[in-house]
């Protein structure tokens, strides 16, 4: 896998994204409601604690990928483009 990426966590149930908002994973280990900014094209939190906050891109890869499995954590690596739709 190349490229940076977005990890989004499922909100339960396989939806990713509800009402325009996903679950971001930082890399600290915390999980954001994170919204779409066209104007700057990222993601931003959205959550009372920290609006507007630039949620982080990974560089995607397979240990990351795998570490997320065996914890048994839905998840799916977003593109920008996939983000902003």
């Amino acid at each position: 896998m190349t490229g940076d990426r977005y990890v989004a966590v499922s909100f339960g149930g396989g939806a990713f994204n509800v009402g325009g908002v996903w679950r971001i994973l930082s890399k600290d280990g915390a999980v954001h409601p994170s919204k779409w900014n066209a104007a700057n094209k990222r993601l931003e939190s959205c959550s009372r604690n920290a609006p507007g906050i630039a949620v982080p891109m990974y560089h995607a890869s397979r240990r990351l990928e795998n570490q997320l499995r065996d914890a048994g954590i839905a998840f799916r690596f977003l593109t920008l483009e996939d983000a902003a739709n």
